[in-house]
């Protein structure tokens, strides 16, 4: 014990503590003017099916992380096998109330998600992603009191467009809500410069995104309006890209659809809208959350036809991005089809105005936003 003392004596005569206690001072300040680690976040999804609304979920979560944030996506589902890889998953019963007690923040992806954990919350703090008003949907008029209740929660409302927030504002009198805007792959979405000045001679396609039982989407419209048109057009060709298979009931309306796609993952969808001359129909009708199809095509350098709802005139300031059209006219839907075709000069304005504004729609301004919100949030959510 002596022998052991008289070393550390020693050890403490020859140590220069005048030489070292500045790095002590300093190592000490560092760690009490660190930022405290970013808080755990965790995303609520019911399913995982190839879908524009989980894509959006998904990414969000990754372009957090990237930020720093523990993100981490929970499903009962199977991690998307049409997704990258590199994104946390964590494969568990969403409406588990013990989720709540092991992140500081949960994000509902769904009205049921939001009302449930409402009602089970403990620890982790409540925001709902909301990316279209469900009680604006015809589907889902059976369930419009458990939707409405489901809004009037005192939550907070992250939104991905300002005509959805003031959507909410004007019919709950929400003070919380929270637009972090819509992102956008670029690595897939971009377009192939040699077929920017392709003429429309010998191939024009027209392309019609969405669910032809979803109502918001007016699937039918388009169909009915290709088969008009083809007759007067006759090297008109449809490309339908859906999330179900309803060709046979679909060429009943249009006999002559040229390409269904079923499913296919989002660098599949870049690849087709960048490779095919063409024109994308976008002809939904009031209701519509934001459209991520349109906005695609326009990064894929494609021009579009859109009509004038508010989600799709709110892409830009300036609405010169796309030759809109009035929902469920389909003599002026036709009749803006045949400008886009014909009017050549018009085309190449649609198709560099439509890059030009696509690329203003980042996933890293999401989360730039998100990051905003959440450090700010006991000061803007608590007013």
């Amino acid at each position: 014990m002596n022998k052991t003392r008289k070393i550390i004596s020693h050890i403490v005569q020859k140590f220069d503590f005048g030489y070292f206690l500045p790095f002590f001072i300093s190592n000490i300040f560092y760690h009490f003017k660190r930022s405290p680690e970013k808080p755990k976040i965790a995303y609520l999804l019911e399913s995982t099916k190839l879908h524009g609304g989980v894509k959006v979920v998904f990414m969000q979560a990754k372009a957090l992380k990237v930020r720093g944030y523990d993100t981490t996506v929970i499903s009962d589902e199977q991690y998307p096998d049409w997704l990258e890889a590199g994104i946390g998953f964590v494969r568990q019963d969403p409406f588990n109330k013990n989720i709540s007690n092991e992140y500081d923040y949960i994000i509902t992806a769904g009205v049921r998600l939001t009302a449930f954990h409402y009602n089970h919350q403990s620890r982790a703090k409540l925001l709902h992603l909301c990316q279209g008003y469900e009680g604006s949907f015809k589907e889902a008029e059976p369930f419009l009191r458990e939707i409405e209740a489901a809004y009037q929660l005192d939550v907070p409302r992250i939104v991905i467009s300002e005509q959805l927030g003031n959507l909410l504002k004007q019919k709950f009198n929400m003070k919380n809500v929270h637009n972090v805007g819509q992102g956008l792959e670029h690595k897939y979405f971009f377009p192939n410069l040699q077929n920017l000045n392709m003429d429309y001679c010998n191939e024009i396609n027209l392309f019609l995104f969405g669910h032809l039982h979803i109502d918001v989407k007016q699937i039918k419209t388009g169909l009915m309006v290709f088969a008009e048109t083809m007759k007067k057009i006759p090297q008109l060709k449809l490309i339908r890209v859906s999330l179900s298979d309803d060709r046979q009931e679909e060429r009943v309306i249009a006999n002559h659809i040229q390409e269904y796609h079923v499913n296919i993952p989002p660098e599949k969808v870049g690849e087709l809208l960048r490779n095919k001359p063409g024109i994308l129909l976008a002809l939904s009708k009031e209701g519509e959350g934001f459209g991520l199809p349109p906005l695609e095509a326009m990064a894929c350098g494609m021009p579009t036809v859109m009509t004038k709802i508010s989600s799709f005139l709110a892409f830009d300031s300036k609405t010169d991005y796309a030759e809109f059209v009035e929902a469920g006219n389909t003599t002026d839907i036709a009749s803006g089809i045949n400008e886009v075709i014909h009017n050549k000069k018009k085309r190449q304005h649609l198709i560099m105005r439509g890059i030009e504004v696509a690329q203003n729609y980042s996933y890293e301004n999401v989360a730039e936003r998100l990051h905003l919100m959440l450090s700010n949030y006991d000061n803007s959510f608590n007013q």
